[in-house]
């Protein structure tokens, strides 16, 4: 499997996924305009400084990391909206995987957590996955999806919120503590008020919604000349007890 950290994903500046990149400026003047651009995930608005902050970023300092992730995205990016809309999830978490493991799905962090969605093994045997020392379903690209999706989707039911649910998808339920419930917090932006959520969850959350954003006009952030990768297409086969792999 890969390391996420490695080489290869550094030379592609890709490299360490499971920590957000500095915060960038919060302070105008910006450089991307936003108008024309729909709040995607629920949200009511986006014209927050954090928010415009990582549109920034990402349309200058980190402008490389999000070819990268744009490139890559074309090798599962139709099959897991598919699978994210017959699921009643939005289209946009597509590029949680983008984040997570820029669409690699034997990657692995440093913490231990493997797969597209970068599924730890407590929480992925949880979801009905099965890891052990003969077999990992988080590197199968199909049931670590919907395992994914599933806990996605848990984790929207329980705050009612796609950003909030980004963030705990992060860092854990935990973090997204139990004030959100409490004051009846509906807006994203007025959460930090309440300590409801971590910063590095929060941004991990305005990582998602950025790129939700730039989908929307990629030429707006200097990336409409993007080349897609090609599809990985597969074929589920059935086979007999017994029969060893490397005649697979």
């Amino acid at each position: 499997p890969s390391t996420i950290g490695d080489t290869e994903y550094e030379d592609l500046g890709l490299g360490a996924f499971e920590r957000p990149p500095s915060p960038p400026a919060t302070a105008g003047p910006w450089q991307v305009p936003i108008d024309g651009l729909t709040p995607p995930l629920g949200l009511a608005r986006i014209d927050d400084p954090a928010m415009r902050g990582f549109l920034d970023f990402y349309a200058t300092e980190g402008l490389r990391r999000a070819s990268g992730w744009r490139a890559r995205a074309g090798r599962y990016r139709a099959w897991l909206e598919a699978e994210l809309v017959a699921r009643g999830a939005p289209p946009e978490l597509v590029w949680v995987v983008a984040i997570e493991s820029a669409f690699d799905p034997t990657a692995v962090s440093r913490a231990g957590a493997a797969g597209m969605g970068q599924l730890m093994p407590r929480t992925a045997r949880a979801l009905g996955l099965r890891v052990d020392a003969t077999v990992d379903e988080r590197f199968d690209p199909e049931r670590s999806t919907d395992a994914a999706i599933d806990y996605l989707l848990s984790l929207h039911d329980r705050f009612r919120s796609w950003p909030v649910a980004l963030a705990a998808y992060n860092a854990g339920q935990g973090h997204a503590r139990s004030e959100l419930r409490a004051y009846a917090v509906t807006d994203f932006w007025e959460m930090d008020d309440y300590g409801a959520l971590y910063g590095d969850a929060r941004r991990y959350a305005l990582r998602v919604i950025t790129f939700a954003l730039i989908d929307q006009d990629p030429s707006r952030f200097g990336l409409d000349g993007v080349i897609a990768d090609a599809p990985i297409l597969w074929d589920t086969v059935t086979v007999a007890g017994g029969v060893r792999l490397s005649l697979i």
